[in-house]
């Protein structure tokens, strides 16, 4: 069943000029210019589900807008941070499923009324092709028939305000070309406080196929399948190190430094915060995974069934005997766990090499994390997470979206879902909910406290998602 979006736009700050035969432009797309008069939007619409969405941007990174024709129709892009491109008119094939006009968005009697259409939902992923997406998302927003207020009418300012009375004098709705935020907790709209709701999204280009990500208490760090590492700061600054040996597939922090898995030569490197590297090799073949005991770090190595354990001067002990091609590895506060993705299970390292392995997660278990009580995976070819308690006990939930890595933020769980760029929350209980628009092909997730963390592998980008 395909899935629509129903906007609530509890605020549509229009400054409307009167241009004609406007056309706006932006790097990928070029709205078709109207015949009729049109006057150009600006500002932001607010959507519990979406967030900020921009009506126009005049800045030299990317010039677009939506504009209204004399009749009311709206044409053109919108952006938005969680699901980018959102185009507006020339579209047809409206759903009929849950009651809204079966027409291009228009601003009609005060109300706002019809459908746009989110980007990413087309097949093409960039609205090239109007066909949709096979997995269940088709991209299609329901406008809802929300009241549109006059508010300056002779600036054509408009704003859906509730209750729908308008601002008072000199709080007018302002045009803002910045990316709309509420760090701080302070609305880009009249500076009213606000939340960012869960599951915004925020993504950073670094140029290269991100892999795995981890958290020093203050900067992100990606590894990057070309042979180096990225440190992010707060703020979005990026910085590359090169020289990573052998495409590191993952990343751990160990109070101090970062540590990659290097995949392809068997070993390991250390990374101090200014990116100076130290290379270890003789791990077992294949490590996928790397995680840190509080002492020690820890490959799962997936080509010979083993582990590895690397002390901080280099030192290894490689233990064989875990579950068929090992692809996960997580520390519980006494032992490691192992995901083992050929053979649906998962096993228990103590400190001494000791293992024992309990069968009956969900199929191909990718990547395991721990809560604090439980284990988890996240199973690729399951489209599920699988919950195992200390003794062994399993629990499945169904999901989609083909998961592929997971992480705890302290109450719930996340994956990231490479094949449709996306974010899956999971509560302890179970119950999911899925947030789109990462970079393209997420293949690991991290927590900083606040915000989850994707590596975007094709889309050499990382993505910041609120989680509280």
């Amino acid at each position: 069943m395909s899935k629509t979006l129903k906007i609530n736009l509890i605020m549509l700050g229009v400054a409307v000029l009167i241009l004609a035969g406007l056309l706006y432009t932006s790097p990928m797309f070029k709205a078709t210019a109207q015949t009729s008069p049109s006057r150009a939007l600006s500002g932001y619409a607010w959507s519990d589900a979406v967030g900020w969405i921009s009506f126009s941007n005049t800045g030299s990174s990317a010039n677009y807008g939506v504009s209204m024709s004399d009749t009311g129709y709206l044409f053109g892009y919108a952006w938005s941070d969680t699901i980018g491109w959102i185009k507006f008119g020339g579209l047809s094939d409206f759903p009929t499923s849950d009651g809204t006009a079966s027409q291009n968005a228009q601003i009609s009697s005060s109300k706002l009324i019809g459908w746009a259409r989110a980007c990413a939902g087309t097949a093409s992923g960039d609205c090239s092709s109007m066909t949709s997406r096979k997995d269940g998302w088709d991209g299609w927003i329901s406008l809802g028939g929300n009241a549109v207020v006059a508010c300056t009418a002779s600036s054509y300012e408009y704003s859906s305000w509730s209750p729908s009375v308008c601002p008072a004098s000199g709080q007018q709705t302002r045009t803002l070309l910045n990316t709309p935020n509420c760090e701080g907790g302070v609305s880009p709209i009249l500076n009213q406080s606000c939340t960012v709701p869960v599951g915004t999204m925020t993504t950073y280009i670094t140029g290269s196929n991100s892999q795995g990500v981890a958290f020093d208490g203050t900067n992100m760090w990606i590894s990057n399948y070309s042979g180096s590492v990225t440190k992010i700061t707060p703020s979005g600054t990026i910085t590359t190190y090169t020289g990573v040996a052998g495409n590191p597939l993952d990343i751990a922090f160990d109070g101090t430094n970062m540590w990659t898995a290097n995949s392809s030569v068997n070993s390991v490197t250390k990374i101090t915060p200014s990116g100076t590297m130290t290379t270890y090799t003789g791990t077992g073949s294949g490590p996928r995974r790397i995680a840190f005991d509080g002492t020690n770090m820890w490959t799962a190595n997936m080509s010979d069934n083993s582990v590895t354990k690397i002390t901080p001067s280099g030192t290894m002990t490689t233990y064989t005997g875990t579950g068929s091609i090992p692809a996960g590895i997580a520390f519980d506060g006494i032992n490691m766990w192992i995901a083992n993705s050929a053979d649906d299970s998962v096993t228990k390292i103590t400190p001494s090499g000791t293992m024992t392995t309990y069968t009956g997660t969900g199929s191909k278990p990718w990547d395991i994390a721990f809560d604090g009580t439980n284990m988890w995976t996240v199973n690729q070819k399951g489209n599920s997470v699988t919950k195992i308690t200390p003794s062994g006990t399993m629990t499945t939930y169904p999901g989609r979206s083909s998961p592929v890595s997971i992480a705890f933020d302290g109450t719930n769980m996340w994956t990231a879902n490479s094949s449709v760029n996306s974010v899956t929350k999971i509560t302890p209980s179970g119950t999911m909910t899925l947030y789109y628009g990462t970079g393209r092909s997420p293949a690991g997730i991290a927590f900083d406290g606040t915000n989850m963390w994707t590596a975007n592998y094709s889309g050499k980008s990382v993505t910041k998602i609120v989680a509280k």
